[in-house]
């Protein structure tokens, strides 16, 4: 039992909370709510709170990644000198607002999965993400992404943090490249239905997009996060059609890695089924003449 003991000592020592820091945008200072700390040596991670704050467990050299939609990453080694205000840089998105005209033959549809047959509904953890692929099948006629269409449930009345992420196909890896919106935070108890508008014009890019989401955090009745180490309870909509899936997972807060979503997932043996599980989400486009 002593020697438990000394060993748990021993290991606090080498460990430091890395607390009461800040993360804050580099431009207006103003609080960074909800950013990304990943520890990548200790496979570890947590979220900023509304005030830009977050608390981590490190050590010396430990190499700690932040990032937020919406601005560049920035990594760090740990050290106890380190500056307790992390500034992130804004990232600009090019929109092409103004060189946008409208055809108005063209009519809005909807690309991508959304069939209901076969459902099932997943709850993840805080720092998941799962994602689809979405194919832009008519490369002539350019288009603007207007909405995401995606089936959020929060269970036991919850208020619940999530985001949606709309990212690029990486040309040589295949996989979720750089992330082309800045989509805004989305909390369950305000955002009723399934229609998600965007807040700005996003072009489809040739190669088509990787849709998804993104589990965060319980909040309280003041918008705070809650810390908590079980899964969180907003569900979303799988399909198991014998499609062949594109859709891909990924633990911010373990390796970070995308994973094709496999017959051999836990949801796939769970329902017995030959299939991997995909994420049934789909976006409405409309198309505009340059």
């Amino acid at each position: 039992m002593k020697n438990i003991i000394f060993i748990l000592i021993i290991t606090s020592l080498h460990y430091n909370l890395f607390a009461q820091t800040h993360v804050k945008d580099s431009e207006t200072l103003k609080a960074v709510e909800f950013a990304a700390i990943l520890n990548q040596t200790a496979k570890t991670g947590t979220y900023s709170d509304q005030n830009g704050r977050f608390n981590l467990q490190a050590k010396a050299n430990d190499t700690l990644i932040i990032s937020c939609v919406g601005y560049f990453t920035d990594t760090l080694v740990y050290s106890e000198n380190i500056n307790r205000e992390i500034l992130l840089k804004p990232k600009g998105y090019k929109t092409r607002k103004d060189t946008c005209i409208f055809n108005v033959r063209s009519k809005k549809y909807k690309l991508g999965y959304r069939k209901k047959r076969k459902t099932t509904t997943i709850f993840s953890h805080a720092g998941s993400e799962w994602v689809t692929y979405i194919a832009n099948n008519n490369h002539k006629q350019k288009k603007l992404i207007k909405s995401i269409i995606l089936k959020t449930t929060a269970k036991r009345r919850k208020n619940i943090a999530y985001r949606l992420h709309i990212y690029e196909k990486d040309s040589l890896t295949g996989l979720p490249g750089k992330d082309i919106a800045n989509i805004s935070l989305i909390k369950s108890n305000e955002h009723k239905g399934k229609k998600h508008d965007l807040n700005q014009y996003v072009i489809l890019p040739n190669s088509g997009v990787f849709v998804g989401i993104e589990w965060i955090a319980y909040l309280n009745k003041t918008g705070d996060k809650i810390e908590t180490k079980n899964n969180i309870v907003l569900s979303v909509p799988l399909t198991f059609s014998k499609e062949k899936s594109q859709t891909y997972y990924r633990s911010k807060f373990f390796d970070n890695k995308w994973f094709l979503a496999s017959n051999k997932h836990p949801l796939s043996r769970i329902l017995k089924v030959e299939n991997p599980p995909k994420l049934v989400i789909s976006i409405i486009v409309e198309e505009f003449k340059q």
